[in-house]
């Protein structure tokens, strides 16, 4: 099992793993698709290979969110799922979402609205701490 971060730093659990530069990571991606060379889409796909496959055929059968006509339309599908799918193939449609933070607020709240509120903010490298008044 392999999987590719883009970071100069080892990988060694999830916190570390998210440090990675998922820009390069797509660019290189999508440069290897071009070639015919097909890699997991994202450098966290590994996950999926990691899972049951009674879970991936979920995921597969799974339309998540949508509305059905029945819990039996959904068990029929996760069934047939499980006998005809490939299990270990993710599907295009399964991913996740990455996002970088810039600012952070929190809040003590207190009956007399005394709130104690404090920032974070992101500029240029470094995270700066502010008191914001309640």
């Amino acid at each position: 099992m392999i999987s590719l971060h883009f970071t100069n730093k080892p990988v060694v659990d999830f916190e570390s793993s998210a440090g990675g530069n998922t820009e390069r990571f797509n660019k290189y991606f999508h440069g290897m698709l071009n070639n015919g060379i097909y890699l997991p889409p994202s450098s966290f796909e590994s996950y999926f290979l990691k899972r049951s496959e009674q879970k991936n055929a979920l995921s597969i059968s799974s339309n998540q969110s949508e509305y059905i006509d029945s819990y039996e339309s959904v068990k029929e599908r996760y069934l047939k799922s499980l006998e005809h799918d490939n299990l270990k193939k993710c599907p295009e449609f399964w991913g996740g979402y990455s996002f970088t933070p810039y600012y952070f607020e929190f809040w003590e709240g207190h009956e007399s609205r005394l709130n104690k509120r404090e920032a974070y903010e992101k500029t240029d490298d470094s995270w700066k701490h502010f008191i914001l008044q309640p």
